[in-house]
């Protein structure tokens, strides 16, 4: 590693950050440049973490960093792989110890308990995408206080009707997605009504036919449902997380458009 520096270290170390930013493949190339470098950098390589069994390298790099460490680091976090890929211990500990994390999922086959809640709850949330029956479905908790954008896997069954009820009480909720299960067209109304602070409802299956199925009821009514599919979730995910376009964005664009009469208002479909 080489330790003269050329320029002023605050120039420098906003060089190095863009660069990192910008072209994320090259951070470990660049973590080996200086000390200082790898210091300045080395948090960014762990900004967004996928727990995968494909990317179990990245969690085993994190749990053997000091907790100051993480939580300076990580922003966005998904627990993915089911608990036979890593304990439950661990998940606790990494959650317990990413507590500026802004963006967090619980998805794939990972299941999580309400034993995570006390670490979910120091975090500033931002971003949520959750199975609540695993973690829990009463929406006036305080870990949905700060959230923004909601993506709920298992909106099914009988807790559909109570569950949308009680979906007006998230103070900050500005965007609201469901998978493939879809509420019937009175109760997705009446949500959108009460929810005046809601900027989009977008429905997402990866099926590309469902959107075919979709009753005019829906979009007739209002210019902020949506409907959109996908060919992996996670891609997705990650895309939106480094600053790439994602379905949230995709969403906020096709209804900044009907709103400002570019497209047909009846176009609903996130193609």
């Amino acid at each position: 590693m080489g330790e003269q520096p050329r320029l002023p270290a605050e120039l420098e170390r906003e060089i190095f950050e863009t660069a990192a930013s910008m072209y994320s493949h090259s951070i470990p190339r660049l973590l080996r440049v200086a000390r200082r470098v790898l210091t300045w950098i080395e948090p960014l390589l762990f900004r967004v973490v996928r727990v995968q069994k494909q990317h179990r390298h990245l969690l085993d790099a994190l749990l053997k960093k000091s907790p100051e460490f993480c939580c300076d680091a990580v922003r966005h976090l998904a627990l993915l792989d089911p608990p036979a890929e890593y304990s439950m211990d661990e998940a606790i500990h990494l959650l317990q110890c990413c507590k500026r994390v802004t963006n967090l999922s619980f998805g794939g086959s990972f299941t999580p308990d309400p034993t995570l809640i006390p670490a979910v709850l120091g975090m500033r949330l931002r971003h949520l995408s959750v199975h609540l029956k695993h973690l829990t479905s009463d929406l006036t908790h305080p870990i949905f206080s700060s959230v923004t954008h909601l993506a709920i896997f298992d909106l099914e069954g009988n807790d559909q009707a109570t569950l949308c009820a009680q979906i007006h009480t998230l103070p900050n909720l500005t965007h609201l997605s469901f998978f493939v299960h879809l509420p019937p067209a009175n109760t997705v109304i009446a949500v959108l009504a009460r929810c005046q602070g809601l900027e989009v409802f977008l429905v997402l299956s990866p099926n590309v036919d469902f959107a075919r199925t979709v009753s005019p009821a829906f979009y007739l009514h209002d210019i902020r449902f949506v409907v959109g599919t996908y060919v992996d979730y996670w891609d997705d995910w990650e895309a939106g997380a480094k600053g790439i376009p994602d379905f949230w964005s995709r969403a906020d664009d096709l209804v900044a458009a009907r709103r400002l009469g570019q497209i047909e208002a009846t176009r609903y479909w996130l193609r």
